[in-house]
C-alpha cells in the first residue's frame, strides 16, 4: 500500500530465486516478488530422441538455451520455433540469442540404413545346397517361409525366399522375393540306342557351354568323340556354376 521507504541494491552472481522483506517504519514485513537468476549456458540444438532416423520416420530436434532467447533456423528449416519435426537426413542449423549473445548452433541428422539384400553364394546344383547370405551387421534377421533367425542360410530346394531385418536404430526392412532355382546342366546324352553301320564312325557331342568333360570308356577330356565300336558310352560334365550332370548311351553296329 504505497511506496516503501528506504532502497536497497545488491549484485548476485550465483543463479537462484532472490526474494526481499521490507520493514517499514510500523514493523509492517513487507515480502517481495521473487526473481530467478539463471545461470547462462551455451544453447544448442539437440534431438528428443536417435540421432538416426528411419525411412519414412520423423524426429524432433529441439534448441535448448535460456528462457527468453529468440531462434532463427537456417534453410531448409524455417521459423522461430524451439522445435522442428525432421523427416529426412542432413545437416540442421540456427541462429540463437540469449543474453544478449549470439551463438550459431547445428545438429546432424543420419539415415539408417537397413538394406535386405539377399546375396547367394553360389547356385542350387541338383543333389546340393547353396548358402543364402543377409547383410551383415544387423541385431535381428528372419527369413521366409522357414523363419531361421541367422544371418544366412543353407538351402536345398527350390522355392521363393524373403529376408526382413532390423538394424541397431530399430530401422527394419525386407527384401525383394528371391527365387531360388535348380541348374541342370545338359549332355545331350540320353539313356537311348543308336546305331552305325560296320567300318563307319560317329561323333558324340556334349551340350554347348560346359567348362570340362570327362568320356567314359577312353577318359577323353574334349567336347565331342569320334567313335568306331560299338557299346555303353557314358559322359560327365561340369558347367561354369560347378554344377555336375552325366549322360549314358549305347552305340550299336547295324
Amino acid at each position: 500500500n504505497g511506496p516503501i521507504p528506504g532502497a536497497s541494491i545488491i549484485s548476485v552472481s550465483d543463479p537462484g530465486d532472490y526474494f526481499t522483506v521490507v520493514n517499514d517504519a510500523d514493523s509492517c514485513g513487507l515480502v517481495s516478488n521473487t526473481v530467478t537468476i539463471q545461470q547462462y549456458a551455451t544453447p544448442t540444438v539437440v534431438a528428443f530422441g536417435d540421432t538416426t532416423i528411419c525411412p519414412g520416420a520423423t524426429t524432433i530436434i529441439g534448441v535448448q538455451a535460456s528462457p527468453g532467447a529468440t531462434v532463427t533456423w537456417n534453410p531448409p528449416l524455417t521459423g522461430s520455433s524451439s522445435l522442428q519435426a525432421i523427416t529426412s537426413p542432413g545437416v540442421y542449423s540456427c541462429s540463437i540469442v540469449s543474453c544478449g549473445i549470439v551463438t550459431s548452433a547445428s545438429i546432424t541428422i543420419h539415415l539408417g540404413n537397413p538394406l535386405a539384400k539377399i546375396q547367394p553364394a553360389g547356385v542350387l546344383c541338383k543333389d546340393s545346397s547353396v548358402v543364402l547370405q543377409g547383410p551383415p551387421g544387423m541385431t535381428s534377421y528372419n527369413w521366409l517361409p522357414n523363419n531361421d533367425t541367422t544371418q544366412n542360410i543353407t538351402v536345398d530346394s527350390v522355392g521363393t525366399y524373403i529376408l526382413s531385418i532390423m538394424d541397431a536404430f530399430g530401422c527394419s526392412g525386407t527384401s525383394v522375393p528371391y527365387i531360388v532355382s535348380e541348374v541342370n546342366p545338359n549332355t545331350q546324352l540320353s539313356n537311348t540306342i543308336l546305331g552305325f553301320c560296320y567300318g563307319d564312325s560317329i561323333t558324340l557331342d556334349a551340350d554347348t557351354g560346359l567348362s570340362s568333360f570327362l568320356w567314359a570308356p577312353g577318359g577323353e577330356t574334349t567336347p565331342s568323340i569320334t567313335v568306331f565300336d560299338s557299346g555303353y558310352y557314358s559322359l560327365q560334365v561340369l558347367d561354369s556354376n560347378g554344377c555336375r550332370a552325366q549322360g549314358e548311351l549305347s552305340l550299336i553296329h547295324i
